[in-house]
């Protein structure tokens, strides 16, 4: 989780437009005692590349007969609209 937050963050700071601070250099950190130094690598463009193909949640409506032989043959319903989309959309 904390690539999740320090790779939205730096997004958000990228978008606004701050500097984005030096990477620190593990040699001069110095965990708690007891502690671990745990270094976390983002990259900044798989995060934006990953929130640009997130899902949405449509709810539509199909004929019944439909949606009966679908389940018969146990058809992913959402690939099948995706991949027509994609098709009709993009060629």
């Amino acid at each position: 989780m904390a690539n999740d937050a320090l790779s939205g963050y730096l997004v958000v700071m990228e978008d606004d437009g701050d500097r984005l601070p030096p990477a620190s250099d593990a040699e001069t950190l110095l965990p708690a005692a007891q502690g671990l130094l745990v270094p976390i690598e983002v990259d900044t463009r798989i995060t934006r590349e990953r929130d640009a193909n997130r899902s949405v949640k449509k709810t539509l409506t199909i004929p019944a007969y439909l949606n009966d032989l679908g389940m018969e043959q146990k058809i992913n319903f959402s690939l099948t609209l995706t991949e027509a989309l994609k098709e009709r959309l993009l060629g």
